[in-house]
Formats: C-alpha cells, structure tokens, sequence
C-alpha cells in the first residue's frame, strides 16, 4: 500500500525549542533503512547539515532541528504520511540495546514497562517516560505507561508517535508471544487523514489528555516466557551504571572511548595503547593515567569496556571471523581474545554469535567505572542474544 498524500513541505517553520543536542541513534536508523530501500542518502540529509559520517558515529550528536529537517525529508522524498508506522516496524529488541534486553529477561510485563521506563533515556532524549498508577476516576483501572515530548514535535510529532505505537505493538508481541489484546493507546493529536489506511491492529483513541499505553492488569501481570533472573540483573547493573555515567562521568572518559571507537571502525591499524591515545588526546600517558584515576578508572578499564561494545557489536552484525575481529581489537592470539571475551559475557565468541544462553547465574566482569580508583572495576553483562530478520517496506523508489 502506498499512502495518497505526503507532508507537509520543508519549509514548515520549525517547532520551538532549544537546539539541545539529542543522540544520533534514531536519525541514523531512519535513514541507513531508506538507503537500503533506494532512496538517495545525499537527498534525505539535504539542508540539516548532518554528513553521512557525523550520523554514523554513535558518541556524536546532533541537534533537534537537524533531526527535524531529515525527518521532513524522508517524508517529503518517500511520500509516505505513514512513514512512522513502518520505520516502528523496524525498531526490533536491538534497537533499545541493553535496555531491550533487559525488559526482555524481566519477571513480568509490567516490571518490563518499569525498566524501560528507568533507563529508556539511555537510548534516545525524545520520549520522557513514565510508570501511572491506576486511577479508575480518571479512566485509567490499570497502570499505564505516559510517554511525553520533551519539546514541541510540531510537524514530526504523528512520525514519532506513530512509531513508538507500532514499536510497543510488535516488541510487546515478542515479549509475550502474542500482543496482549487488553493492548491500546491514547495520542494527543486530532486523527490523521491516512490513518483510515493504516491497518494498525490495536485501539487508538485521538485527542487526549496525553500519550498512554493502556496494556491492563493481567497482561502486566503475565510472565515472560524468556525470563531469567541471572540475565536480568547483570544487565541491570551495567545500566545503572551507564545512567550513572550520565552525570558522573567527566568529558576525559568519553573522549577515550570515542578514539578507542573511531580507531576500530576506522579499520586503519592495531587498537591503539594508552600512550596513542594520551597522543591523540594531546596529553602525556602519565596525565592521562593520572586523570582517569582521579575520576575513579583507568584507561585499562575503559578499553575493557570498548572491546567488549565493539566485539558484542560485530559479532551480532558483522561479517569478520573471531581471529580477524580478535585482532582489530587488538589481540594477537586468538585464544587471548577468546578468554578475554568469555570473562566479559559469560560465552565464548562463537557462542554468543551462536545464541547460546547465558548460563544461569554467571557473573560478567568488565572494565566500568565505579567511586573508588581502581584498575580493574566490574561491570558489563551482556544481554542474550537475540537475531531476527529485518522488515523491509515495501515502498522503493519508482
């Protein structure tokens, strides 16, 4: 089905607001899953001033209404007013990172809704949200989900709500097996001229209050068939201390890790050591050691933790063979790698690509930060595995 109208046209004044920087993720997943339908990458930056490399870093970031102008464009240039609802058909589990697999592994639905409620600001700035409890008065006999803005969306607001509906649509389905059909949703905008050609298979309720997910008790409830305590709770610790991060961390350690990261994907040479990264830092590899003590790590500890990102990255979407990823990352002996990465996860590489669980009750060991120096911090616990095939839209370029 191809949608009859397209949006409204670039030159819409842009919606008020601060040009805070929000996270590349999003913005560079829109667009990658167009280029592969064969649309034209150049044509949907036009005019934001975002190059194709800035979108690819995943440490860059970009600024409200440079996401704004891509989003208009893609809209533009595909002539798709349901644009939202199949870019929410491609936001899978991995998509929400950890975050995903976590809620995934959780107890019950509902404790999933309350962990990604917790740390969903993690993965993107545009969606504040928040667990209500029931109010029958206010029309609400269950806990509901509220998500918000957090700036006025104004002519991008139905693309991204739109695809937050259709994303809870399909991951509460793999989270259960089967959507709940206590399943529903409330927006704030008037009905939309397309919707009459959306076939959206859950109740949508236009002009309210807020945007809620309504999913009731039972199906809150219910428990995850891919529940597992172990699983859960290493994850839950990596992500309380990424959210700690957030404010704790000084401007050094992201440094670090953004050359850590630049030199893999570069492809250019060897995992660079920590007197190459001090170099490129313009500092001494005793200022740097020095510095990251002060703040509680060590450059050991944050290559720990790059390797392991890296590695888990590559392994889920990658062509390199363990030896050949084993080495980008800086190890000469495979057999290194290969330990190094089973004291991270739990798997040795070829497992982890496998799918092969976690067993039950392992511990993860990585380099992390933490409010006493120290060399080597624990830390990250990788989520299971999890591979699904992509969904393509059916609309390509004529």
């Amino acid at each position: 089905m191809r949608p009859r109208d397209a949006t409204a046209p670039p030159s819409t004044p842009a919606p008020a607001g601060s040009p805070a920087a929000i996270a590349t993720h999003y913005t560079g997943l829109l667009v990658r899953h167009l280029v592969d339908d064969g649309y034209g990458e150049a044509e949907l930056l036009r005019g934001s001033g975002v190059s194709a490399e800035r979108l690819a870093d995943p440490h860059a970031a970009i600024t409200f209404n440079e996401h704004r102008r891509i989003v208009l464009n893609a809209l533009r240039i595909t002539g798709n007013p349901a644009l939202g609802i199949w870019f929410g058909k491609q936001l899978k589990l991995a998509s929400l990172g950890l975050v995903g697999y976590a809620a995934m592994s959780s107890p019950t639905l509902g404790e999933a809704a309350v962990l990604i409620s917790r740390f969903y600001a993690l993965r993107t700035q545009h969606l504040e949200l928040h667990v209500e409890a029931a109010s029958p008065g206010e029309g609400r006999p269950a806990p509901t989900l509220r998500f918000d803005e957090t700036r006025d969306y104004g002519d991008i607001r139905v693309f991204l709500i739109e695809s937050v509906l259709q994303c809870v649509s399909d991951l509460s389905a793999m989270f259960l097996g089967a959507a709940p059909d206590s399943l529903s949703f409330d927006v704030t905008y008037p009905e939309p001229a397309h919707w009459v050609d959306v076939h959206f298979p859950h109740p949508v309720r236009f002009g309210q209050a807020a945007h809620r997910i309504h999913v009731g008790r039972s199906a809150l409830a219910a428990p995850l068939p891919n529940a597992d305590p172990g699983t859960a709770g290493a994850i839950l610790a990596l992500l309380e201390a990424q959210l700690d991060a957030r404010t704790s961390a000084g401007p050094l350690q992201q440094r670090v890790r953004r050359v850590l990261t630049e030199s893999f994907r570069s492809g250019r040479g060897e995992f660079p050591d920590g007197r190459e990264v001090a170099e490129q830092l313009g500092c001494s590899a005793r200022t740097l050691r020095r510095d990251l003590h002060a703040q509680g790590t060590s450059y050991r500890a944050l290559a720990d933790e790059v390797r392991c990102r890296l590695a888990i990255e590559s392994l889920q979407g990658d062509k390199l063979s363990v030896a050949e990823l084993g080495a980008r990352l800086g190890y000469r002996d495979t057999a290194n790698f290969r330990r190094a990465f089973k004291r991270w996860t739990g798997r040795l590489p070829s497992e982890y690509r496998a799918g092969v669980p976690l067993p039950q009750g392992s511990r993860m060991a990585v380099g992390s930060r933490s409010s006493k120096p120290s060399p080597r911090l624990p830390a990250k616990r990788d989520p299971a595995h999890s591979r699904e095939p992509s969904v393509r839209t059916p609309q390509r370029r004529p």
